[in-house]
């Protein structure tokens, strides 16, 4: 297959380069990333505001690949709509240094690469590791490349995408793969410190230290509690936000 790469942690992230790698052996590989950290971007993008710049960079086993200075999904989309000179068959965002697990899709710059391949019309999923352990990247982008074959036809007709959560361990320690929904909401809340600097302006400033992620509506068929117990967790998401029971209790007061 002719697959696309991007992330959202910067073309020299590990991530991206494990699973170049792991992919090169058996397929046609491309690689459109920032070419800077670009974490929890969402689905910002700038190409109808401003020029960016692609750079073009040498990345062993693939065959092309650019730096580009806008977010993931302005990569997608320049390389959906002129870098390449064909469409590929998939888009694959990540590995990412991290978790994407419920709402972290919310911020997740790495899913929100996938979608833009989704709203284009591409196959496309997004792929993680729910750890800081890059240890395991290796581990994980070789389980992602034997997956590839199985997930692929769920994707293909653009119906959806896949986001992939890995357990941050050995391979050989993966109990299996089990499809997920969102375990609730997550909460990320740090102290904020607002420091005055004159009359009329004050600093908001987060501290860098770790957030202690709590997640409500805990089920055994969510994707946190999947990864807890060493599953790959496979989520299936679409374009569709509407929440669909409160649509129907709405409609029978309305109409």
């Amino acid at each position: 297959m002719r697959i696309l790469l991007t992330n959202d942690d910067g073309i020299n992230a590990e991530g991206i380069r494990e699973l170049a790698s792991a992919l090169a052996q058996e397929h046609e590989i491309y690689i459109a990333a920032p070419d800077r950290q670009r974490s929890a971007a969402g689905h910002s993008v700038t190409y109808f505001m401003q020029d960016n710049t692609a750079c073009r960079a040498d990345i062993p086993g693939v065959r092309e690949a650019w730096a580009i200075s806008g977010t993931p999904a302005d990569c997608v989309y320049y390389a959906l709509y002129g870098l390449l000179r064909e469409k590929p068959d998939l888009v694959l965002s990540g590995i990412n240094h991290g978790p994407n697990l419920a709402t972290d899709c919310l911020y997740s710059g790495t899913v929100a690469a996938a979608m833009e391949a989704y709203v284009i019309g591409i196959p496309a999923a997004a792929l993680s590791l729910c750890g800081r352990n890059k240890a395991y990247l290796k581990d994980c982008a070789e389980a992602a490349a034997d997956l590839l074959p199985e997930i692929f036809p769920y994707i293909s007709g653009s119906d959806c995408i896949l986001n992939i959560n890995f357990p941050c361990i050995p391979r050989s320690e993966m109990a299996g793969v089990r499809i997920t929904q969102f375990d609730g909401m997550r909460n990320y809340a740090k102290k904020l410190e607002i420091i005055p600097e004159n009359n009329d302006t004050v600093i908001l400033r987060c501290p860098s230290t770790p957030v202690t992620m709590k997640t409500s509506r805990r089920t055994l068929e969510g994707d946190v509690t999947a990864v807890e117990q060493h599953y790959i967790s496979i989520t299936p998401l679409d374009g569709d936000l509407c929440a669909a029971e409160v649509c129907k209790a709405m409609k029978g007061v309305f109409q």
